[in-house]
C-alpha cells in the first residue's frame, strides 16, 4: 500500500492522518463522536494535581482500551500526573510522529497510546506505509506552537490543546525522487489523554475547526 493509500481527512501530511475516525470539534454543541462539539476555550480549568503521583499496580488496562509498556526514553517530565505533565506528554507524542514519518521508522507510537485510538493507528499505518515502501519525509512534517492542558471534569483524565503548523515538506522514494508535496498550513487539535496507572496514554485525537 502506498503513502497515499493511507492519508485520512482534514488535509495533507501529519494533519490530515491524526483525526480519522475522530470527533471534529466547533464552536458549538455537544460532541457526539461524528458532529460538532464545543471549542476548547469552553473547557473547564484542569483538575489534575501539580505534581506526580506514584503508579498503580495495573497500568495496562483501562475503560477503553490496552496500553503497552510506555518508552524508556520517554523523558521524566511527562512521566508526571500533572497538567504539565500531559503537555510534555503531548510534546513527545507528536516528536515520535515526526521522527515515525521522517526517518521512517515503524513502532514509535503505539506505546504511547490506548489499543482503542484510531488517530494514533492511523499515524502509525502511515509510519510503517513510509518504511514499507522505502520512502520519508524530507524533515519534520509538524511543529508545535502551543500545548495547553483542558480540564475535562475527570481528575484522572485531560484534553491537551494543540496548536501548530504543518510544514511544507516532500516524500522521497529511495532514490531521492519527489512522489509528493505538501503544503503549509496552521493546525489545531484536541488531544486526550487518560491516566491509566504508570502513565499517560493517547485516547483519541481530534480536529478543532471555527
Amino acid at each position: 500500500m502506498g503513502v497515499a493509500g493511507v492519508r485520512l481527512i482534514v488535509g495533507a501530511a501529519m494533519a490530515g492522518v491524526v483525526l480519522v475516525g475522530c470527533t471534529t470539534n466547533g464552536s458549538s454543541g455537544q460532541s457526539t463522536g461524528t458532529s460538532a462539539s464545543t471549542s476548547l476555550v469552553t473547557v473547564a480549568v484542569t483538575q489534575l494535581p501539580t505534581t506526580s503521583s506514584p503508579p498503580s499496580s495495573d497500568p495496562s488496562v483501562s475503560a477503553t482500551g490496552t496500553a503497552m509498556p510506555l518508552p524508556v526514553d520517554l523523558p521524566v517530565a511527562a512521566r508526571e500526573h500533572s497538567a504539565a505533565g500531559a503537555e510534555a506528554f503531548v510534546r513527545f507524542f507528536f516528536a515520535q510522529a515526526n521522527h515515525a514519518w521522517s526517518e521512517p521508522r515503524a513502532g514509535l507510537l503505539p506505546p504511547l497510546c490506548l489499543s482503542s485510538s484510531k488517530g494514533c493507528s492511523s499515524l502509525e499505518a502511515t509510519a510503517t506505509s513510509l518504511v514499507a515502501n522505502g520512502q520519508r519525509y524530507d524533515g519534520n512534517p509538524i511543529s508545535l506552537t502551543v500545548v495547553t492542558a483542558m480540564g475535562t471534569g475527570v481528575p484522572t483524565d485531560v484534553s491537551v490543546d494543540v496548536q501548530g503548523k504543518q510544514e511544507a515538506r516532500r516524500v522521497l522514494n529511495p532514490e531521492g525522487q519527489v512522489v509528493r508535496s505538501d503544503t503549509a498550513k496552521q493546525i489545531h487539535f484536541q488531544i486526550d489523554l487518560q491516566w491509566i496507572g504508570d502513565g499517560w496514554r493517547v485516547v483519541e485525537t481530534k480536529v478543532v475547526v471555527g
